[in-house]
């Protein structure tokens, strides 16, 4: 097996693009805190060649997905399906369609591919034989579940490419936490970036952070609010996780490298009656159309401007006989060198990742081996944990509405997670 590793910046002019992640954020960035980047890990056995694409935004809109992955593919000669591209989940990254309300400037996400397309066929040119290798890195600290459970994985992969030599030649991470800290309108990669930062001061090396499934986990700094000094304590804890993990990393027992992604369309919560939501977009009107001033100045009106059109899109699809909605999404799975990943298009919660880990245990990989990236090939907001389902909350009923799509039913996330467990029984 062949492994290679190549990154580059991708940081837009601040003033050409909003920043996505946050309802608050009402104009265009203003600066740059910390360069962004597209990282790329690209694997070689025989005939077979995938890429692992990370990027410091918040996660594609399934059509932004399809435009670039298309770059990607036609400049580094790869099949589509052999391309995983995962966001960080930075909220400071530039807009991607995730909050749908925001303008994508489509001309400078067309250099993003094009830059990322450049990287991957610069890290396939790089690639050297080698094995991969695994540890847990310590547990990170500044954490916790913002729905106030107890499930949470605090837990830091960390993986190396090692040449035959012995020599670092590029390391995976993964951890779960949402990388909320920078509130300001910089650009920024949020904690992340200081790996990327880290890993080039210490090992000359790229570091891809595959964001794990953090859809109910925030960074905690013991109820103090949010500001450049905890960014830098968080950032930096999570770059010494990582890194001090290098040296104890374990050889992983190498198996040829196989990929398989699995199409499926998932139940969603039906929508309510025609003369309900004729009701309450009468309603949602009148509130509207009553504010002062322009609506688009403050939050507030931001939000229920949000809610006014989930509603009205959900009315006419009514009316045009969609009453049962559903989500079509892929399902990706990989092994390479022993490395096992299962690559989601959700803001995954700690549960439901839980279930996706196991499925990869049932491989035979180990534990630190295991990668659940979400936000990868697309992002369809959070998946409701069927378990948690009834107990409501942002992540159920409301975020929905930002990304524009359906709600979760009680039977969504099964539904997805027989996709999960038949692209993994495929690598066997």
């Amino acid at each position: 097996m062949k492994c290679g590793f190549a990154q580059t910046i991708i940081t837009p002019r601040p003033a050409d693009v909003f920043q996505d992640g946050y309802g608050f954020r009402l104009h265009a960035a203003e600066g740059v805190r910390d360069e962004l980047y597209a990282k790329v890990c690209a694997i070689e056995d025989g005939d077979f060649r995938f890429a692992i694409v990370s990027l410091d935004v918040c996660g594609l809109s399934p059509a932004l997905d399809r435009e670039v992955r298309g770059h990607i593919a036609a400049i580094a000669g790869l099949c589509p399906d052999r391309i995983a591209i995962c966001a960080t989940h930075t909220h400071a990254g530039p807009a991607c369609g995730v909050l749908r309300d925001l303008p994508i400037n489509g001309l400078v996400w067309a250099q993003i591919a094009v830059l990322a397309g450049r990287a991957a066929k610069e890290a396939f040119e790089k690639a050297v034989p080698g094995r991969f290798a695994a540890a847990f890195g310590r547990d990170l600290t500044h954490l916790h579940n913002r729905r106030f459970r107890k499930p949470f994985d605090p837990r830091v992969r960390t993986a190396v490419f090692l040449d035959e030599a012995g020599a670092v030649r590029g390391i995976l991470a993964s951890a779960a936490c949402h990388a909320v800290v920078n509130t300001s309108y910089l650009l920024s990669a949020d904690f992340p970036g200081y790996l990327t930062r880290e890993a080039l001061r210490r090992y000359g090396v790229p570091a891809l952070f595959l964001q794990g499934a953090d859809g109910d986990i925030n960074p905690y700094f013991g109820g103090e609010a949010f500001s450049e000094e905890n960014l830098a304590l968080l950032g930096e804890e999570f770059a010494a996780c990582v890194l001090d993990a290098v040296p104890s990393c374990s050889p992983v027992e190498a198996r040829p490298a196989r990929a398989a992604v699995v199409r499926g369309t998932l139940p969603m919560r039906d929508y309510p009656d025609e003369d309900t939501l004729a009701g309450k977009l009468a309603e949602l009107e009148a509130r509207y159309y009553a504010c002062p001033d322009s609506p688009t100045d403050a939050v507030p009106q931001r939000i229920l401007l949000r809610e006014l059109l989930w509603t009205r899109d959900a009315l006419a699809r009514v009316r045009a006989g969609e009453r049962h909605p559903t989500l079509s999404v892929p399902a990706m799975a990989m092994t390479a060198g022993g490395l096992g990943f299962v690559f989601s298009p959700f803001e995954l919660l700690t549960l439901t990742g839980q279930s996706i880990n196991a499925q990869l245990a049932s491989l035979g990989i180990p534990d630190a081996a295991r990668f659940v990236a979400a936000y990868a090939n697309g992002t369809n907001g959070y998946l409701a944990t069927a378990s948690e389902l009834p107990s409501g909350g942002y992540e159920f009923e409301s975020a929905p509405q930002w990304y524009g799509i359906p709600f979760c039913s009680d039977k969504t996330e099964g539904a997805y997670l027989a996709l999960t467990a038949e692209a993994a029984a495929a690598l066997k």
